[in-house]
């Protein structure tokens, strides 16, 4: 665990394959789910709703949407132990999603062609 004033030595590579394998294990739950129903738009509408959301809120926290003198205010009212955990929650947020706005994309090629 992250103390107050110091960071980890591995950059939180545990968390980000953590995330990683849970965004695959929701995909593979989803296709599962898809195939017993019997209803392969199930895979995109679920995975993409989540992978949309994820790359939305990872947008949000890294501070993507908002201007430059909004993101120097929040740089100056920051500490640096508050951004590198919001960057870390942000980074993780995005590789959840990615494995399932991915599979959502194929499965949107594979429907239409």
């Amino acid at each position: 665990m992250i103390s107050h004033g110091e960071f980890s030595r591995n950059g939180g590579g545990a968390d980000v394959k953590k995330s990683l394998c849970a965004g695959l294990l929701l995909l593979v739950i989803a296709v599962i789910t898809s195939i017993v129903v019997g209803d392969p738009a199930l895979v995109y509408k679920f995975c993409g709703t989540v992978g949309l959301i994820s790359v939305l809120l990872s947008g949000i926290l890294l501070g993507a949407f908002i201007s430059g003198t909004q993101l120097r205010a929040n740089y100056n009212t920051e500490t640096k132990y508050q951004r590198h955990n919001r960057n870390k929650c942000a980074y993780c947020i995005l590789v959840f999603g990615i494995p399932n706005l991915a599979a959502a994309i194929i499965q949107i090629k594979w429907v239409i062609s």
